[in-house]
């Protein structure tokens, strides 16, 4: 057979990878392991996606990163969008706010995440974030949204708005920053290391279930 040497050499490769990739086992874990999430079938599922962001994002959670997620993946999203648009805040700016509150709202007015953060100068910021797995911008959604929270919170110091989208796809209105779940996962994944020593052993199985979610379904590599 023309192909058997080709295959003999292949074999020998696979071997020698099972044998002496210090990294192979960990590969395997990761590809095979258990997954809490993907057990409950959430895995492009966008209430779902919206409901873990909406418990990490408020710092009165149980999750044991404080404010932490919240500044982080703030600051990369307006960082990165500062490259090709100009942004309402800076990365300095969220760096250094003294924050006192945070409210997260889940489907308010038909919005995904709602957040009214409240500061030490008693100054409000307001987060609009629409939340897009699979399915796309449509029928005026991003505007609609806007003109609801601009007609809400006339007298708010701040209003970003945030598209956050599996790749980071652009959004149709400009006031909204483009954000990915690629993003949210560096960002996630540094808090936990930060913070390693204020979460709890239940929380952290979640965290890291949620971080393998994102790595297996959401990201190139």
């Amino acid at each position: 057979m023309s192909d058997a040497p080709s295959i003999k050499a292949d074999y020998e490769a696979l071997n020698e990878l099972i044998v002496n990739c210090p990294d192979f086992d960990r590969l395997e874990s990761l590809l095979g392991g258990f997954n809490l999430f993907q057990v409950l079938k959430f895995e492009y599922g966008e209430i779902r996606h919206s409901n873990v962001l909406a418990w990490i994002l408020d710092p009165a959670e149980s999750h044991g990163l404080d404010a932490s997620f919240l500044k982080k993946w703030l600051m990369r999203v307006i960082f990165e969008a500062s490259e090709a648009t100009e942004t309402p805040v800076s990365a300095v700016d969220i760096d250094a706010w003294q924050l006192l509150d945070v409210e997260v709202r889940r489907e308010w007015n038909h919005l995904d995440l709602l957040l009214i953060l409240t500061f030490a100068d008693d100054q409000k910021w307001v987060v609009c974030i629409e939340n897009k797995v699979l399915s796309a911008q449509h029928s005026n959604q991003l505007q609609r949204y806007r003109k609801v929270v601009q007609e809400h919170f006339p007298k708010a110091a701040r209003r970003m708005f945030l598209f956050l989208t599996k790749w980071g796809e652009e959004p149709e209105d400009d006031a909204y920053l483009a954000a990915s779940y690629t993003q949210v996962h560096q960002a996630l994944k540094e808090c936990i290391q930060s913070r390693s020593h204020a979460i709890g052993n239940e929380p952290r199985v979640l965290l890291e279930n949620y971080l393998r979610l994102l790595e297996e379904k959401f990201m190139d590599e």
